[in-house]
């Protein structure tokens, strides 16, 4: 299939669009971990109280729930910010670069249904009924027609504010992955850019 490059635009504006959204959103991603540790870490939820009544110990087992819906706020934290990548990427892509539907590459054609359903309630909808085509896979990931409808990251279905009563729902597709993903559609434009592998080194490699 010929490249064919939109006017004004091009690999290189996709490339800076997408390391720019990568970075920011994953200083998001870090900053509601560093604020999850703290409060496990840094507050008392976890340790024994002692009352001002008596000298009996409080018993931590109370806060268990605290803390487990204190993780999964995070979770719920970090899925949220990766559907908002998904569909920023996604964009920079679809707005940079012509054959968007079309793509040959595995990778984009599996990035442009994540990004539909990050941007319409966080379900599989296809488009057109070619969809999803035969090259919609990617990392052990593959979309059947069978599963429109279906969500795509972990997310809260009920939360009642004051209580412990948290229940998460189920996806297939975790922050983790989004970022790894935003990273292969990156590494795919750095080829017909200007830019070299070095120039796009994923924020989070401390390395």
């Amino acid at each position: 299939m010929k490249l064919e490059i939109m006017p004004n635009h091009g690999p290189n504006a996709a490339v800076e669009s997408i390391r720019k959204h990568r970075q920011a959103f994953s200083h998001g991603v870090v900053s509601a971990r560093s604020m999850i540790d703290y409060g496990l870490e840094g507050g008392v939820p976890m340790e024994p109280l002692e009352t001002n009544i008596e000298s009996d110990v409080v018993s931590v087992g109370p806060y268990l729930p605290r803390v487990k819906m204190n993780y999964q706020l995070y979770q719920a934290t970090a899925n949220r910010l990766a559907m908002q990548l998904m569909v920023a990427v996604g964009d920079s892509y679809k707005t940079n670069m012509s054959g968007w539907k079309d793509a040959e590459e595995p990778e984009v054609q599996f990035l442009r249904h994540i990004r539909n359903a990050a941007a319409h309630n966080n379900q599989i909808k296809f488009e057109s009924p070619e969809d999803p085509r035969e090259n919609t896979h990617w990392e052990g990931f593959s979309l059947t027609r069978e599963m429109e409808g279906r969500q795509v990251f972990p997310d809260f279905s009920k939360i009642i504010v004051g209580t412990e009563t948290v229940e998460f729902e189920e996806g297939f597709f975790e922050a983790g992955d989004a970022f790894s993903l935003a990273s292969d559609v990156l590494a795919i434009l750095v080829e017909r850019s200007d830019y070299t592998h070095d120039d796009i080194r994923d924020p989070l490699d401390t390395q």
